[in-house]
């Protein structure tokens, strides 16, 4: 789904919105992103996550301080910042010459990013990356994934 066709319109069709994980075309790589901010904190999480059919590739989290998800905006965040080298990293992976797809989906269907913001919070993490999942992400990863 295109993300123009997403956001060009004052609202969204639930047409447009997924509401499990499916995994990519096969050959592809799936990017889950989320944003998360638990009640009485001021630090919002983020948490990334590549899969292929199912299967961990990468992920990486990172917190910042904010009283809202929304409030957060990308050139409020300090250049010299651990969020700024996620953001540069995003920026130079958009420059890959690759066909890629934007979708909005539902919070139930993107558990594994969702977790991982949550992490970064909870441990007030400025940014890390993970090769592997640790145990806790496994069984999430293995009860995302749609037979």
């Amino acid at each position: 789904m295109e993300f123009h066709r997403i956001f060009s319109t004052n609202h969204l069709s639930a047409s447009f919105i997924t509401l499990q994980w499916t995994p990519p075309s096969a050959g592809a790589v799936k990017l889950n992103c989320d944003a998360s901010k638990l009640p009485h904190s001021d630090v919002v999480g983020f948490g990334c996550v590549i899969r292929d059919n199912g299967t961990w590739k990468h992920g990486c989290a990172s917190s910042i301080p904010a009283s809202s998800v929304l409030d957060v905006k990308i050139p409020n965040i300090p250049y010299s910042s651990a969020e700024s080298v996620l953001i540069l990293r995003i920026q130079k992976i958009l420059l890959w010459p690759w066909k890629m797809e934007i979708s909005l989906i539902q919070k139930n269907a993107n558990r594994v990013a969702d977790a991982l913001a949550k992490h970064a919070i909870n441990f007030g993490i400025q940014y890390a990356d993970w090769i592997q999942p640790w145990n806790d992400l496994r069984y999430l990863i293995t009860d995302d994934v749609i037979p």
